[in-house]
């Protein structure tokens, strides 16, 4: 750290209290007031739907992730 900058001594009080003062349903009813209802709406991605359920996801991540390894074989 650099000799003329010193630690801010204030900025963790604050946060402490930030968070033991925070409130999540008002903040919900905050983002979903119709004030910024529109605004968080339009910063959304787009829902996709799956092109593979995530059991069959997960079986050829570890079908891929053991042959890249050498654990496994596959012959045609």
């Amino acid at each position: 750290m650099h000799p003329r900058h010193r630690p801010a001594t204030g900025q963790p009080r604050c946060v402490e209290h930030s968070v033991d003062t925070a409130d999540s349903s008002a903040m919900l009813n905050r983002l979903t007031g119709p004030q910024l209802l529109a605004r968080v709406e339009a910063l959304l991605p787009e829902h996709r739907e799956r092109r593979f359920p995530p059991t069959l996801l997960l079986a050829i991540v570890a079908l891929l992730a053991g042959k890249l390894l050498g654990l496994i074989w596959i012959s045609a």
